[in-house]
């Protein structure tokens, strides 16, 4: 087997019923992303938001980013 670097730039993201990257466009499947979070029992809560670059927001805590 041979392992390849690719590079997808990535112009947008969305929350989608799957994952996948088309176009510079990354749909992520907020339902699996979060099983996979949960599958930690340490893990009480989670819950996904998609900030992008000029959006008015602030994270206040490196606990609030994953």
């Amino acid at each position: 087997m041979r392992l390849e670097l690719g590079t997808f730039p990535v112009n947008d993201i969305t929350f989608s019923d799957r994952t996948r990257w088309s176009d510079g466009t990354l749909e992520v499947d907020e339902a699996r992303v979060l099983a996979a979070i949960r599958h930690d029992r340490r893990v009480t809560n989670a819950r996904l938001e998609l900030v992008k670059p000029g959006d008015s927001v602030r994270i206040t805590s490196v606990r609030d980013v994953i």
